[in-house]
């Protein structure tokens, strides 16, 4: 059984176990010209209960992200984490939310997970008044490419990722999709 619930603080360390994880399983060997483990130490430091602690709680409501986590029969799945910013120029609905992750275990993928993220995801934006969502997908993940378009997406442009880690600065180039929530039945 699924079910799936806003994050909160309590919640902090089943945030970072699943942010630190699926970013290692998804982006392990990925990537040309990388040193080997810095999936793992990029996730580490990303999630790290401090800073999560921080967007939870950032005094900004407006700013403040909101988490959702997976549970598959009381065990952790997934996440994933809507941002309210304002869009990029390519996105054309300029009410979109921001879906800026949505990762799931790699022993709970194809579950379903997804698709109830998804849904507490779109719940979540239609109720704050937003019409739209965008996303950014690395270019080099297929896998999460082929997902998003199932779901509705389109391609509408790209954008830069920039990452630093272990004193090395990335740029990876991330598609920006988008789907209109008015369409969904």
């Amino acid at each position: 059984m699924i079910s799936v619930h806003i994050a909160t603080v309590q919640d902090i360390h089943v945030l970072s176990f699943l942010g630190a994880t699926t970013f290692a399983e998804t982006y392990k060997n990925m990537g040309q010209g990388r040193p080997e483990g810095l999936e793992e130490m990029y996730g580490k430091t990303a999630f790290a209960p401090g800073k999560l602690k921080e967007e939870l709680t950032d005094p900004d409501v407006n700013k403040r992200p909101v988490y959702h986590i997976a549970e598959v029969s009381g065990q952790p799945a997934g996440y994933s984490k809507i941002k309210f910013d304002t869009p990029p120029d390519c996105v054309p609905n300029r009410k979109s939310a921001y879906e800026d992750k949505i990762y799931i275990l790699k022993n709970f993928q194809k579950q379903g997970v997804g698709k109830a993220l998804t849904e507490a995801i779109e719940n979540e934006i239609l109720k704050r008044g937003f019409t739209g969502i965008w996303l950014g997908v690395w270019d080099q993940n297929p896998q999460a490419i082929a997902y998003h378009k199932k779901m509705g997406f389109r391609i509408v442009g790209s954008q830069e990722w920039k990452f630093e880690c272990a004193e090395m600065k990335y740029v990876d180039t991330d598609l920006v999709m988008y789907r209109d929530l008015e369409m969904i039945d």
